[in-house]
C-alpha cells in the first residue's frame, strides 16, 4: 500500500514525504543524510513504511510518496487499509493505474516565505508544511467501526509538492480545489502556466523543458526550450544563477549536484519556478546588443526539477 503521509518517529508527529527530504538534504538540520523512521499514521495501525524517492539528488517525475514495509501489512482496522478495501477497481484513477500511487492530499496555499520560528520537538527543525483541522478529530467512539476521520487544509513551502502534485494529481480535483500563493486565489491547475505563455498572467508557477544548462565558473545559466513570442518577435528565456546564491542556500550541496547533472544528461528535465517573473534585459555579444528574456531567482527553494519520465 502507498500512502502520502506517514508518522515520524524522531519528531513524533506525521509528516509529508515532502518534510522528510527537506530534513535530509537541508544542511542546517539536525536531520541532514539522517533517513528518518516511518509507521502508518492511523489510530489503528502502525506498520512499518519506507520512503519512496525521498533520498534521491535527482528528484524523479514520480510523486514522493510511502510505501508498506515489505512481507508486513496493514491492521484490518487500518483507515487506509478500509478506504482501499472499499474502492473498486473502476473508481481507481487513471493516474493511480499508471503508478500504483495516488495522490490524496493537495495543499490548499504555497508558503512563498519560510517561517523562521519552529514549533517542532527540534529547535533545529524549521517548519516546512502547516495542517489546520477544519473538523475536530475523532478518535474511536462506542458503536464505531474504529476509523477516525480528519478534515484539514495543508500549507506548505515545497515547491516539490506542488509540482508533483500538478503532474500527477486528479484532473478534477486540480480543476476545482482552490489553491493560494501570495494575495492570489485560482483553482490549482490554473496556478501553472507554460513559460510559452508567460504574459498571460503574472504571479503564476511557470515551466518548461530545459534546453542546456550553461555554466560560467561557479555560475550557471538555465535556458528553456519554449521561446515566447512578444510583438511578433521570438525570445530565448532563461534564469541565471550566482554562486553566491547558491553558497548561502541550506540545501547548495543538493542545488548543485542536479544541476551540474542536468548539463550531461540526455533525460528530459522539467523546471519550475515561481515567486519571479520574467523580464526583458539587455545583453552584448559580438559588439551587438539584443534583449532576452531573464528570470531573477532570489530564493532557490523558488525553483524546482523534476527528471526523466
Amino acid at each position: 500500500m502507498k500512502i502520502d503521509k506517514a508518522y515520524c518517529n524522531e519528531l513524533k508527529e506525521s509528516i509529508t514525504p515532502y518534510l522528510a527530504r527537506e530534513l535530509y538534504f537541508d544542511e542546517e538540520s539536525e536531520y541532514y543524510g539522517q533517513k528518518l523512521n516511518f509507521s502508518c499514521d492511523s489510530n489503528e495501525c502502525s506498520v512499518e513504511l519506507v520512503g519512496v524517492n525521498i533520498y534521491n539528488e535527482k528528484k524523479p517525475k514520480k510523486a514522493l510518496h510511502y510505501r508498506t514495509k515489505k512481507n508486513l501489512k496493514h491492521s484490518s482496522e487500518c483507515d487506509y487499509f478500509l478506504k482501499n478495501s472499499g474502492a473498486s477497481q473502476t473508481e481507481v484513477n487513471k493516474k493511480r493505474k499508471e503508478e500504483g500511487f495516488k495522490i490524496t492530499r493537495y495543499p490548499s496555499e504555497f508558503l512563498l516565505n519560510r517561517p523562521k520560528t519552529s514549533n517542532r520537538s527540534s529547535g533545529n527543525v524549521k517548519i516546512e508544511e502547516y495542517e489546520e483541522e477544519i473538523e475536530p478529530f475523532v478518535r474511536n467512539i462506542a458503536g464505531s467501526s474504529g476509523s477516525s476521520s480528519k478534515e484539514s487544509v495543508l500549507k506548505t513551502s515545497s515547491l516539490e509538492n506542488m509540482v508533483d502534485c500538478y503532474l500527477h494529481g486528479d484532473f478534477d480535483i486540480l480543476n476545482n480545489q482552490n489553491l493560494t500563493i501570495g494575495n492570489k486565489t485560482k483553482k490549482f491547475m490554473h496556478f501553472f502556466k507554460k513559460i510559452k505563455y508567460y504574459q498571460d498572467e503574472i504571479g503564476l508557477i511557470y515551466w518548461g523543458n530545459v534546453k542546456e544548462i550553461k555554466k560560467y565558473g561557479k555560475n550557471y545559466r538555465i535556458v528553456f526550450k519554449d521561446r515566447p513570442t512578444v510583438d511578433n518577435i521570438s525570445y530565448s528565456v532563461s534564469i541565471y544563477i550566482e554562486n553566491e546564491l547558491i553558497e548561502k542556500y541550506r540545501k547548495r550541496k543538493l542545488f548543485r549536484s542536479q544541476i551540474d547533472s542536468i548539463i550531461d544528461t540526455q533525460e528530459e528535465v522539467l523546471c519550475f519556478f515561481v515567486g519571479t517573473y520574467p523580464q526583458f534585459i539587455e545583453v552584448e555579444k559580438n559588439k551587438e546588443k539584443f534583449k532576452v528574456l531573464g528570470v531573477t531567482i532570489d530564493n532557490l527553494d523558488h525553483i524546482a526539477f523534476t527528471f526523466g519520465v
